[in-house]
């Protein structure tokens, strides 16, 4: 049976804008569906209400990270993609980690520019780090990566998954509607055969279910029941 997997792709978006779209090229080749912020203009609690949702029907998550940590949710301190990030462990998502090999190689306007920004990416790279992840240094080697893990999922952590609609059947319920009608063919081909039979010789006579009889029942004080059946 034909399924496919929802993997859902996160990310800092201003900065690896063609890093994401090598991404997503690479997971439509593997006949995966992306999803991910490209779907979510806004950054803000009713987006990330609704990206929850997302990653709840994904199959697999998927977290690039270049150089930035990304932009702040005041409430938590923590960037959307850390958010996202710890909501898909939460949801105990088979997780695909994909880490620039070298991030202080990166151009200025790709890295984060305080101090402040500097010690929450270098944080949020070493939590990255403590599970197993795969390096990249160009697009190149992110679209191998993606390659590698989906493939590496599917086969050690197979997802529900989608299935055309035409193939949701299982197939020993076909199997058991197959028996069923094959069963009703038969019983109503002999059915059909009893019909056409002829009576027995010598029975033509014989009351029918639908002749008409007749019982009469005699009581007297003290004397035998007489019963007369016409």
């Amino acid at each position: 049976m034909d399924k496919r997997y929802q993997v859902f792709v996160s990310s800092t978006f201003e900065d690896l804008r063609e890093e994401r779209a090598a991404a997503i090229g690479a997971l439509l080749q593997i006949d995966c569906f992306p999803a991910g912020m490209e779907l979510f203009p806004a950054a803000d609690d009713d987006s990330l209400t609704l990206i929850r949702s997302v990653i709840d029907d994904s199959d697999y998550y998927l977290i690039i990270l270049g150089g930035r940590y990304g932009t702040i949710e005041n409430a938590t301190g923590k960037s959307y993609t850390h958010l996202e990030y710890d909501y898909a462990q939460s949801a105990g998502k088979p997780t695909i980690t994909l880490l620039h090999s070298n991030p202080g190689t990166l151009p200025a306007d790709k890295t984060e520019g305080t101090d402040a920004g500097r010690k929450r990416f270098d944080d949020f790279r070493s939590e990255l780090r403590k599970k197993n992840c795969r390096h990249w240094g160009d697009r190149g080697e992110l679209t191998a990566a993606v390659f590698t893990g989906v493939q590496h999922l599917k086969k050690t952590r197979p997802g529900v998954g989608w299935i055309k609609s035409t193939d949701a059947t299982d197939d020993k319920l076909k199997d058991e509607l197959l028996r069923v009608r094959r069963e009703m063919d038969s019983l109503n081909a002999e059915l059909e055969q009893a019909r056409r039979r002829n009576p027995p010789a010598g029975t033509e006579e014989l009351e029918h279910g639908l002749d008409p009889t007749s019982i009469v029942i005699t009581f007297r004080s003290g004397e035998a029941v007489t019963c007369e059946v016409t």
